[in-house]
């Protein structure tokens, strides 16, 4: 995902900048801390790989799933608010986002900083965290790009795909973001549709 930044003629320009800087180190720090506990392990050992769960409800998974048929022939994009612990990630809420490349959006897709702001304060508002992202690939598999990994910069986070055939949702998987900056990697992880008790979570 990109965080599109404008060039910075304006003290607004830097401001928006350093609260989205600030709040992905803020949120880096509380996944590191998440794992470390979650392992009761020294902070410098060696962590071991877990499996890696995304729990959703189906109204959530049918509507990431509409979205990006919705949004065909171009790709849709969107934040997944919840709880983490471990390797769990449970999606309670999705914030479905705008996106920003219209000179390739049907192969590309960018979240604008302001909407990812205003996720992390909805967020906050609920005691959450932003434990996702998603978006689709219209006519391609589910599979991530070499695109996708360079613009992926929430370790610890789910990144779900829905492949789009000819106007119809097909396989959607989810991979989530592991490693540092300079060796990053996704690892694909499943997708547990759970039952839903709450009314459907939905920010527009």
């Amino acid at each position: 995902m990109v965080l599109r930044q404008k060039s910075a003629t304006s003290l607004g320009h830097l401001g928006l900048h350093h609260c989205i800087m600030s709040a992905f180190v803020e949120e880096a720090a509380r996944c590191v801390a998440s794992v470390v506990q979650s392992r009761n392990v020294d902070s410098m050992a060696p962590l071991r790989r877990e499996s890696s769960v995304l729990r959703i409800s189906k109204a959530d998974y049918d509507l990431i799933r509409w979205e990006a048929e919705r949004s065909y022939p171009q790709e849709c994009c969107g934040i997944i608010l919840g709880t983490m612990l471990g390797g769990q990630r449970l999606a309670t809420m999705m914030v479905p986002c705008r996106n920003e490349r219209i000179d390739a959006a049907y192969h590309r897709y960018s979240i604008p900083p302001e909407q990812v702001i205003a996720a992390l304060k909805l967020a906050r508002s609920r005691a959450e965290s932003i434990v996702g992202f998603y978006h689709s690939h219209p006519d391609c598999p589910p599979r991530y790009s070499t695109t996708d990994l360079t613009e992926a910069h929430w370790f610890g986070c789910s990144y779900v795909i829905t492949s789009v055939e000819r106007g119809h949702a097909a396989a959607t998987d989810s991979y989530v973001l592991v490693g540092a900056e300079e060796r990053k990697k996704f690892q694909a992880e499943e997708i547990e549709i759970v039952a839903n008790p709450q009314p459907l979570g939905i920010a527009l």
